[in-house]
């Protein structure tokens, strides 16, 4: 009997040393860890029913690096998921602490029943960061009103430089009481237009980030809500808009429409002001207002009666007094005639013999 329960006792520990071998060769299910690009890793371990009660760690080491770069993390007790965040001790906090060709050796440790000499380890020997990133959430969300009456919403992340150009967001905003409305971003830009909101109404928004430069990532999480109230509508019959939209140009349309009528109505001195330059012909033409009145026509017409130019040959009744009368005076200024004197004395002969024929 005694040799009975001696092997039993044998047989007791070899059997538990056995089942914690069988853990670790078939390791813990359930480990996923995420990357933020700088020194962060995020763990979540998910053992269903097993350990929810044994304290766990997950513990990093980046393989082939001559820092020793490693880092350790607790996992909470009786909660599952179990997560951590763990962070690499990088020395420049400037820099990534790994690089796209670094991989790291994950180990989850436990111990069964809180007994720190009994420890479980499973790993995972070979876990590449840089196709596992989840990027940190975007930050400092603002809003802004734009002068076409839109509204834009931007925000800052302080992701590696090499990111940039990279990066894809999902923006989601709401009305307090209404469910979320989502606004896909393909391109890399820090700030989006939001449209049509209602006026005097509580907004809430958030947005979340994810790269897509190296396959495997993950959307991030969300960002911390911003909230804002649109202000309320301007009313038409309101002081100020009555004043900038309705009376300014009134008022200035009747100050244009002052200044035309008093120009039209000024004095000469006021047009020589404005009109300067131009002659005034009227006194080079006083009989053509003065006589005519403006009428041209008749200004340029002949000072004689139409009955002056008639062509009627009625004989002129020239008595022979006249004619003797005539040729007298003719003779006491020949005398004094030049060559064209004399010209127009022998017309004036002529005239008097033809007048002579008809007595």
């Amino acid at each position: 009997m005694s040799r009975r329960w001696q092997a039993q006792g044998y047989l007791l520990p070899l059997g538990v040393v056995l089942f914690l071998q069988s853990l670790v060769l078939a390791g813990f299910p359930g480990l996923d860890c995420t990357y933020n690009l700088w020194d962060r890793l995020s763990c979540s371990w998910d053992a269903g029913n097993q350990w929810t009660s044994s304290p766990c760690s997950v513990r990093a080491v980046v393989t082939d690096d001559e820092d020793n770069i490693m880092g350790l993390c607790s996992l909470p007790i009786g909660v599952s998921p179990r997560r951590c965040e763990l962070y690499l001790n990088n020395s420049v906090k400037s820099m990534h602490a790994v690089t796209v060709s670094n991989s790291l050796h994950l180990t989850v440790t436990c111990s069964p029943e809180g007994d720190p000499n009994v420890t479980v380890t499973s790993c995972i020997p070979e876990w590449f960061p840089f196709y596992h990133l989840c990027l940190d959430p975007p930050q400092s969300l603002d809003i802004a009103p734009t002068p076409d009456g839109q509204w834009n919403l931007s925000w800052s992340c302080h992701h590696y430089l090499h990111m940039a150009g990279n990066r894809e967001y999902e923006i989601q905003f709401k009305l307090s009481e209404e469910p979320w409305e989502s606004l896909p971003m393909r391109q890399d830009q820090l700030w989006v237009p939001l449209r049509q909101l209602h006026p005097d109404t509580q907004y809430i928004a958030k947005v979340r980030v994810t790269q897509k430069r190296y396959r495997g990532g993950k959307w991030s999480d969300w960002s911390q809500p911003l909230q804002w109230r649109t202000p309320p509508a301007v009313s038409s019959l309101s002081g100020s808009h009555l004043l900038t939209q309705v009376l300014a140009p009134c008022i200035a349309v009747g100050i244009f429409l002052l200044l035309v009528a008093l120009i039209i109505r000024s004095s000469d001195r006021i047009k020589k002001i404005f009109w300067v330059g131009v002659p005034d012909p009227s006194q080079f033409f006083d009989p053509l207002m003065s006589t005519h009145k403006g009428n041209f026509q008749k200004w340029l017409s002949s000072p004689f009666s139409r009955s002056s130019f008639s062509l009627d040959p009625t004989p002129l009744a020239i008595s022979t007094m006249a004619n003797t009368t005539a040729i007298n005076l003719i003779s006491m200024n020949v005398k004094g005639l030049n060559s064209v004197g004399k010209r127009r004395l022998a017309l004036q002969e002529a005239i008097a013999e033809e007048n002579g024929k008809y007595v």
